[in-house]
């Protein structure tokens, strides 16, 4: 089991867009991996009209990566 940093736990934001992405994952029965979530996040970013929301993809996606290093 992974741990996330403080600072990540309380960014409603990027619990929002990486829930979206555990979803869509389960959707497609879809294991659920580190690669898999930032492959998700990717093609969240990369269809979004908005362009903010694809700033907070990207976002999402480097403290899901900053994360997963301060764990190892």
């Amino acid at each position: 089991m992974a741990l996330l940093s403080e600072e990540v736990e309380l960014d409603e934001e990027f619990l929002a867009l990486v829930g979206k992405a555990v979803v869509a994952l389960a959707q497609e029965r879809r294991p659920l991996s580190y690669d898999a979530l930032c492959s998700r996040l990717c093609g969240l970013a990369d269809s979004a009209d908005d362009d903010e929301l694809v700033i907070n993809c990207w976002r999402a996606r480097q403290l899901l990566k900053n994360s997963v290093r301060l764990i190892k």
